[in-house]
């Protein structure tokens, strides 16, 4: 079963929302499907997170973060 990606990097961010849009690479290790997570402090949480495509994109939402402009 093939389960689609949500946010895709296809996403256009409404505005006023703050959005990462984000590329990990790597020349010897894969870059799909890994989690990603955006947070401060010393230990990640469990959620949100955010993967990455086939490519190693990714877009990870932050919206009740107000946009700068």
């Amino acid at each position: 079963m093939v389960k689609d990606l949500w946010p895709t990097t296809l996403l256009r961010v409404p505005d006023g929302e703050t959005a990462v849009y984000g590329h990990i690479a790597s020349a010897t290790l894969p870059v799909a499907d890994l989690k990603v997570r955006v947070y401060k402090g010393a230990s990640a949480p469990a959620s949100p997170y955010t993967m990455t495509n086939a490519n190693g994109d990714f877009l990870f939402r932050l919206p009740k973060l107000p946009g700068l402009g």
